[in-house]
């Protein structure tokens, strides 16, 4: 099994265990692709998944903590080489089905 694989299984995994606790109804099936930026400029990107309650509910954003603030969890250094932290955040969604890891905005 490559290691694609098993990485997004093993989210998946998370996700799942997430859904319950939080008694999330509709889980997601795949992760997305999400950039963390100040203002234009990216300064990482990574993976996240949008859960909700119901149909009707907003979506929440699940991801890693230090994707949102910028800073190390332990230690609350900035994580980017240039002191900056995210201000925005873009999600990039799946094409559609058959497109599962070409991204649009």
């Amino acid at each position: 099994m490559s290691d694609s694989v098993e990485s997004e299984q093993a989210s998946q995994e998370t996700v799942e265990k997430v859904a319950k606790q939080f008694h999330v109804e509709i889980p997601p099936l795949k992760s997305l692709f999400v950039e963390m930026r100040f203002d234009e400029t990216v300064l990482s990107s990574r993976t996240g998944f949008l859960v909700a309650n119901d149909r009707e509910s907003h979506c929440a954003l699940v991801t890693n903590r230090h994707n949102v603030t910028g800073r190390h969890q332990e230690t609350g250094q900035c994580m980017s080489p240039t002191a900056a932290v995210p201000n925005n955040i873009v999600i990039h969604f799946h094409k559609n089905a058959e497109a599962i890891g070409k991204w649009k905005q």
